[in-house]
């Protein structure tokens, strides 16, 4: 696992920080890698997905915690970084330079765009940084984590953030597929019996609903 996080946290990052966090997978992140960098990951893929799933959740606690300024410096380290080891790589495949390059520039050009996004939503409390009203069955469960008792309205990145504290907290993850998480009775009504951690996005768009669409009866 170490050589895997030398080699390809970086581009890991750079590869989240452009994705819809609710519908990325480790799959589309490897299949990205193999055809950016020109490498086969498939003998190390268990250990890279795991590698993938600790980013994601590294890149969702930034989102949650960090000041505007940390993030956007960690976002553009991490990119300079990604498109200096795809330089070095385009340079050793010249046979594949070019639509490699493409490929990086695109990539640089989405995660500005990206960025300017973030941060206008995040001062406007637009888009995953909105406050948004849980529905019960989320509300039992945030209940069950110290930090999220008697919150009722949140953001879907603060929800996110303490979902996994109660996954960690009550050893949701399944051992020998760390990506997979094995539901509890608190968590079935939301997420079912089981789901891929990258599908909790996804999953929460039922159980947070805007304030307008609420219903008075």
């Amino acid at each position: 696992m170490t050589a895997l996080v030398d080699k390809y946290t970086n581009a890991i990052d750079a590869l989240l920080s452009v994705c819809d966090l609710k519908v990325v997978s480790a799959r589309k992140i490897r299949k990205s890698l193999q055809v950016l960098l020109d490498v086969d990951l498939n003998e190390q893929k268990e250990e890279f997905d795991e590698l993938v799933l600790s980013r994601f959740n590294s890149l969702e606690d930034r989102l949650s915690n960090a000041t505007e300024g940390a993030l956007e410096y960690s976002k553009s380290l991490t990119e300079a970084r990604f498109n200096e080891r795809v330089k070095l790589q385009t340079k050793q495949r010249s046979s594949k330079s070019i639509s490699i390059g493409k490929a990086a520039t695109k990539s640089a050009t989405a995660s500005q765009s990206a960025k300017e996004r973030a941060q206008k939503m995040k001062e406007e409390g637009k888009g995953m940084f909105r406050k948004l009203i849980a529905s019960p069955e989320l509300c039992i469960m945030l209940n069950k984590v110290d930090e999220g008792k008697g919150i009722t309205e949140l953001a879907r990145t603060e929800a996110t953030r303490l979902i996994w504290k109660y996954i960690k907290a009550n050893n949701l993850q399944n051992p020998e597929k760390k990506t997979e998480i094995i539901c509890d009775d608190v968590m079935k009504p939301i997420f079912g019996e089981r789901l891929s951690s990258f599908h909790i996005g996804g999953a929460l768009t039922k159980h947070l609903i805007k304030p307008e669409d609420i219903k008075l009866e």
